[in-house]
């Protein structure tokens, strides 16, 4: 399944031809390519939502405990008992958490989601201006549903039932030998009664980290979250009412405002504040 997602988003935003229409490979005009995009954004909203909603599943369930079954005492002779012996216990499935992260790593389905995203946003309408009273670009609500969504995915693929949620968790994502930010230091020199139960947390996460950082460093996925956080921050200056007008995300020299100008351009723009934030 996550798979055929991958193939899917990897066409999402890209040049289109007119096949369907019997126009032999003709290109698609304006017109049919953002209609095209209107509809692979609402599917990219869809695929997204799935995303996170197997992460939560995923996150949620319990560790599973496999203890030894007791051995029954003998009975009989020993012709007997190894007659009556019962076979091995077959190993014990695969956690869907596990399952889970092997299968994004195999699908790249995370790059290509976030690659699809960056593509759609791009070519999403520009809004009205704001004393405009006009209803937001369908378009754009679907981009801001799927970015949550997104977002709220690679949140959970670092989270667990019972975990405390802080920074350290995220700071288990550096790479052994650089830098992380110093841990708080204790305001009691008394030994803390939880400090076993803190130490197996962190144990778990930084293990948990480690299969999950492979599935964070593509350069797309890298370049979304970039650009959701500077969306998110337009969105707060737009809800308090101190601007949030779109923002180039690399300002462009002026040799290539020209040729810029007849590209889409990926803008870091207010994302629907009545939806699920980030």
């Amino acid at each position: 399944m996550l798979s055929s997602y991958a193939r899917y988003l990897a066409r999402v935003g890209q040049p289109g031809t007119a096949e369907a229409a019997g126009a032999s490979g003709a290109p698609l005009t304006l017109e049919q390519q953002l209609r095209r995009d209107e509809e692979d954004a609402e599917v990219v909203a869809v695929i997204t939502q799935v995303l996170e909603s197997l992460a939560a599943l995923a996150s949620d369930e319990p560790c599973s405990q496999h203890p030894q079954q007791a051995q029954k005492p003998a009975a009989a002779g020993a012709s007997k008992a190894a007659g009556n012996a019962q076979p091995p216990a077959p190993p014990p499935p695969p956690s869907l958490g596990s399952e889970l992260r092997s299968g994004l790593r195999r699908s790249q389905v995370l790059e290509h989601t976030a690659a699809a995203l960056l593509r759609l946003a791009a070519a999403a309408p520009a809004e009205a201006p704001p004393p405009a009273t006009a209803p937001p670009q369908q378009m754009w609500v679907h981009v801001t549903q799927a970015t949550c969504y997104l977002c709220w995915s690679l949140k959970r693929l670092l989270s667990k039932k019972g975990w405390d949620v802080s920074l350290a968790n995220w700071h288990a994502l550096v790479p052994s030998g650089a830098r992380t930010p110093p841990a708080a230091a204790s305001s009691s020199a008394a030994p803390d009664a939880d400090a076993a139960e803190k130490a197996a947390q962190a144990a778990a996460v930084k293990e948990r980290a480690a299969q999950v950082r492979p599935l964070l460093s593509g350069p797309c996925l890298q370049f979304f979250l970039c650009w959701a956080l500077g969306c998110t921050r337009l969105t707060v200056e737009h809800v308090a009412g101190l601007g949030g007008e779109p923002r180039e995300v690399v300002e462009a020299g002026a040799d290539a405002a020209a040729e810029l100008a007849l590209q889409p351009r990926l803008l870091m723009r207010p994302l629907q504040p009545s939806l699920r934030p980030v």
